[in-house]
């Protein structure tokens, strides 16, 4: 798939280079450099900011409390949370006061 998309294959390589110094973004541009990079040229930045591009997708929603854009078989969170082994058993110390 990257190979039939060189741009995108070029902002994945310069994101995953194997030296941090050299990766997109971390040479000086910052965040700036990602978004200019070619990949991102149709993105209208400043629209996106300001909350006003258009959704690419807006779900047909006939209530307030629609949810059948939502798949039901997920899983809670707190359901994965109990199920990896020794959840229970964390430690909560650390973070009291946050």
């Amino acid at each position: 798939m990257l190979k039939q998309q060189p741009r995108l294959c070029e902002l994945v390589t310069g994101l995953l280079n194997g030296e941090p110094n050299l990766r997109l973004g971390m040479m000086g541009g910052g965040i700036a450099e990602i978004k200019a990079h070619p990949y991102f040229a149709p993105i209208g930045w400043i629209a996106l900011e300001e909350q006003k591009a258009p959704a690419p997708w807006v779900p047909d929603v006939k209530s307030p409390d629609d949810v059948s854009s939502f798949s039901m078989d997920q899983t809670s969170p707190w359901d994965t949370a109990e199920a990896i082994e020794g959840a229970d058993q964390f430690d909560h110390a650390w973070c009291e006061g946050f």
